[in-house]
């Protein structure tokens, strides 16, 4: 844009617009003399400043050029390149928006990069977590397994399964004589694992969005199969009951496996979102493991308060018998696939282009 009245050192002014046209800034908040765009596409635009290379040169006749490249990465504008300015070099100068930052100031007298300080380090680089924004092309594949894996297990925990039936012992209120579970017992755990991989590396907000379809999902899968149960059955149709039996919706069971669902993955990603806050990229074991148990305890206590009387528990001893007999083998289950879960997130991180930028705008630059 070329205002009116512009001064000849600074005819020109750059302005950044993003999508739906919102205003994100004017690129540098150092004045540099003779701003000129050279070159630009959908997603990038290249300028080229000019500024004097030392104090008695005058801004009308600058020596000094600087080219940078804004580059809007689906969720912020990034600077390429490097600013030079005349004054303290060692001045934090960070652009308008959320997010960017410089990476290299040089003096205007040498031309030589100077160092930040630990103070420029910190006053640059923003605060919090690092994510990858949803524009990621993995996100909705992992959206599609870990609802995938919901309806799935729905329909397999319908099947009672008895492991270890040699197994027995009596400890008070807990007793067992062989594992009792259902048929979904080795899935659940594989939607916390999921879940795990979606909050470590995409956030709570993405997680939340996850869960909420996830939901919606669950009740649309259920009124099918109710609709479908009612549905008169053809004469040549011999399979209706043992459909019914597989397919059926128990009301009760319906909210109780909701409730624990909601109620379980939100408390899983928000305890993996706030202690990464507290300890970024380290510790991972540790959210993991916090998570899951907050998580699979929550869901199970919830599930097992809602269904115990469709389940025919009627005494103290068999409720709590149940909740901790369950709530240990599903934590039991996800501990033991942990070296997976790390697998899974080291790859997606370094894969996901948006999370390398978001970490490394939170590293000390050298």
């Amino acid at each position: 844009m070329t205002p009116t009245r512009g001064t000849g050192s600074s005819p020109d002014q750059l302005l950044l617009f993003g999508p739906q046209g919102r205003f994100l800034g004017t690129g540098i908040r150092c004045k540099l003399a003779f701003q000129q765009v050279t070159g630009a596409g959908t997603d990038f635009v290249n300028v080229t400043y000019r500024y004097p290379r030392s104090e008695t040169e005058p801004n009308a006749a600058v020596s000094g050029r600087t080219d940078v490249t804004f580059r809007w990465n689906g969720s912020r504008v990034v600077m390429e390149g490097d600013v030079a300015v005349r004054d303290d070099p060692r001045r934090v100068l960070r652009p308008p928006w959320p997010g960017a930052y410089l990476a290299t100031m040089t003096t205007a007298k040498s031309g030589r990069p100077v160092p930040h300080t630990d103070d420029d380090r910190r006053a640059q680089r923003p605060v919090g977590p690092a994510f990858a924004t949803l524009s990621s092309p993995y996100f909705p594949y992992l959206v599609a397994l870990f609802v995938g894996v919901m309806i799935i297990s729905n329909i397999t925990g319908t099947k009672g399964v008895l492991l270890f039936p040699s197994l027995s012992f009596d400890a008070g209120p807990l007793s067992m004589n062989g594992l009792v579970t259902d048929g979904a017992f080795y899935l659940f755990p594989l939607a916390y694992v999921l879940g795990d991989v979606i909050s470590e590396v995409y956030g709570f907000r993405a997680m939340r969005r996850v869960i909420l379809s996830g939901f919606g999902v669950l009740l649309l899968a259920s009124l099918c199969f109710w609709i479908t149960i009612e549905l008169p059955a053809a004469d040549f149709y011999d399979g209706q009951e043992a459909f019914r039996t597989v397919a059926g919706v128990v009301p009760q069971f319906l909210l109780a496996g909701l409730s624990g669902y909601v109620v379980g993955e939100f408390l899983n990603s928000y305890v993996m979102v706030k202690m990464k806050a507290r300890s970024g990229e380290r510790r991972l074991w540790a959210r993991l493991i916090s998570s899951t148990i907050v998580g699979e305890f929550a869901d199970t206590l919830v599930f097992c308060s809602i269904a115990a009387s469709a389940l025919g528990i009627s005494r103290w001893q068999d409720f709590v018998n149940y909740t901790v007999v369950g709530f240990v083998w599903k934590t039991l289950v996800e501990v033991a696939v942990m070296p997976i879960t790390y697998a899974v997130c080291a790859r997606l991180k370094k894969a996901e282009p948006t999370y390398q930028e978001a970490l490394a705008a939170r590293l000390p630059q050298q």
